[in-house]
């Protein structure tokens, strides 16, 4: 398997419980952080495309202005959706 070439972080009020329910649409769990100020937790879709759980906080960049301009980021974002709608019927 090669190396995700763009890593996404979803930000979420309680990253656990995020990323129980992320896990529940098909999603497995590769790591949680044990460091108290940097709360996350790192998760792999179906097809091994990984991207992390974050605590909410002050994020230094909008997660809309990487998605309106990064091509690399939407597609991986494309993937684990399309993975996880795959594992779920969705499509």
């Amino acid at each position: 398997m090669t190396k995700n070439r763009v890593h996404i972080d979803l930000s979420a009020a309680d990253e656990n419980e995020e990323a129980a329910r992320i896990e529940g649409l098909g999603a497995t769990r590769l790591w949680v952080s044990d460091k108290p100020d940097d709360p996350f937790i790192v998760l792999a879709d179906p097809e091994g495309n990984e991207f992390c759980v974050v605590r909410q906080g002050d994020e230094k960049a909008a997660p809309s202005s990487l998605l309106s301009g990064d091509v690399a980021a939407r597609s991986h974002i494309q993937a684990i959706c399309r993975s996880i709608s795959t594992k779920l019927n969705l499509h």
